[in-house]
C-alpha cells in the first residue's frame, strides 16, 4: 500500500439564516480570529509576527496572516499547526494549514447564493486535503464533524452582529 500523499476535495454549502447579511458575513470571514475560535477543535492561537520559515515563498507577503493553532483532538491528543489566511477581493477567504505528518489543507470559504436570485445566502467551503492515504478517513471525519459546528456558529454570529466584528 502506498503512503505517498493524495489530494481530495470536499465541498459544503450550507445555507445562512434567511435575516443573515451578506456584509455582516464577510465580516466575520475577514475576521481571521473569529474563523479560528468558532472552530471547536481549536484549544488556542497566536498570531505569527511574520511567516514560518517553511511557508510557501508565494504566501510571504504583507496580505497573509500567519498564525500557530493548537486543536484537541481528543482527551489524550493535542496537536500544533501553522495556517495562512488571506482575504480575497471577492470576499472570500483563503486558507493553507501546515499540520504535522504532511498535511496540508487549503481551505476556500466563499458566499454564494443557493436560489441564483440573490434570496438565499449561503456559505461554501471548498477544501484541498493533502496527506497520506492513512489519515484521509481520521482527518476528512474530522474536518466534517468539527467545520459542521464552525457554520452552525458562524450562522448564529453572524445574526448577532450589527456593527463591526471588533478584533481581527
Amino acid at each position: 500500500m502506498s503512503t505517498t500523499s493524495r489530494c481530495r476535495v470536499l465541498t459544503t454549502t450550507t445555507a445562512l439564516p434567511p435575516t443573515a447579511t451578506r456584509s455582516a458575513a464577510e465580516r466575520l470571514l475577514h475576521s481571521h480570529s473569529s474563523m479560528i475560535d468558532l472552530n471547536p477543535l481549536v484549544r488556542s492561537r497566536q498570531r505569527l509576527s511574520s511567516a514560518p520559515a517553511s511557508a510557501p515563498a508565494e504566501e510571504r507577503g504583507a496580505d497573509y496572516e500567519w498564525y500557530a493553532i493548537t486543536d484537541r483532538l481528543c482527551l489524550c491528543l493535542r496537536v500544533t499547526y501553522t495556517a495562512s489566511f488571506r482575504d480575497g477581493e471577492d470576499g472570500a477567504l483563503a486558507t493553507h494549514t501546515f499540520a504535522p505528518l504532511g498535511l496540508r489543507v487549503r481551505g476556500r470559504w466563499e458566499l454564494v447564493f443557493l436560489d441564483g436570485q440573490e434570496r438565499t445566502l449561503a456559505v461554501r467551503e471548498t477544501v484541498v486535503l493533502q496527506c497520506s492515504p492513512l489519515l484521509v478517513p481520521f482527518v476528512r471525519a474530522t474536518l466534517k464533524r468539527a467545520h459542521r459546528t464552525l457554520v452552525e456558529r458562524f450562522s448564529e454570529r453572524v445574526l448577532t452582529m450589527g456593527g463591526d466584528v471588533g478584533f481581527r
